[in-house]
């Protein structure tokens, strides 16, 4: 971490913001194309299933703002802690997002399980896509947790300068969704037709594949925040 921190104090400001943006840009590309083939499959179960799947999307996006407004508390924590190289309150603070992702995990988790039909019913969803709207809602909800903490991560690497891990992280998620939602949909393989269910698999899949790629690319290596 200690060259990436560096940098941030140390850099001409103009390439500096040219390394830290063309990452996240690549990131962003990733999850649109996912996004694409995503809809391209689940469209093959019927307009239903699309209609599900934007019904159930605010929900998700909800969980993502709650993930990425917490996350820039984090980054920013961690970036000014970071500049007063006190490597014990920069240590202590990256430790909340253990308790944070599982905390708003949970709190959107419970509800999808508990009131699936009214949380549905309060988005717009209609008598016909109800049922593919709820295996959708409550199984992508059990991956809160994984893509809350990912979000965290990556806003606490980010924030000691490090823009490229977070990046690989959220490429590889989204390429393994590309590549799990049609064996998981329309059933390729030894792989089940799984329909709807299969894509939300996928997604949660994706997710706890994101905490994998963290861990390997972070803690796998020893990787320790240093001053």
């Amino acid at each position: 971490m200690q060259k990436h921190t560096e940098r941030l104090g140390n850099a001409p400001l103009a390439s500096l913001l040219v390394k830290l943006s063309l990452p996240g840009m690549a990131a962003t590309i990733a999850i649109s194309l996912y996004n694409i083939v995503d809809t391209f499959w689940v469209s093959r179960l019927g307009h239903e299933a699309i209609a599900a799947l934007t019904i159930v999307f605010p929900y998700q996006i909800l969980a993502m703002a709650v993930g990425l407004g917490t996350g820039t508390g984090i980054g920013a924590l961690v970036s000014r802690y970071f500049g007063e190289k006190n490597i014990n309150a920069t240590n202590l603070a990256a430790g909340q997002i253990f308790f944070l992702s599982l905390f708003w995990g949970v709190v959107f988790l419970i509800p999808a399980i508990l009131f699936p039909d009214k949380i549905l019913v309060a988005f717009g969803a209609t008598e016909d896509i109800m049922k593919f709207a709820k295996i959708y809602l409550v199984v992508t909800s059990f991956g809160a947790t994984a893509n809350v903490f990912v979000l965290l991560a990556g806003s606490l690497i980010r924030g000691s300068g490090d823009i490229v891990k977070p990046t690989i992280i959220m490429i590889t998620s989204s390429f393994l969704n590309i590549i799990l939602d049609p064996f998981l949909i329309i059933g390729l393989g030894p792989f089940p037709e799984m329909g709807i269910k299969g894509a939300a698999f996928a997604t949660v899949t994706a997710q706890g594949g994101r905490y994998v790629a963290w861990y390997l690319l972070s803690f796998g290596k020893q990787d320790h925040f240093q001053i």
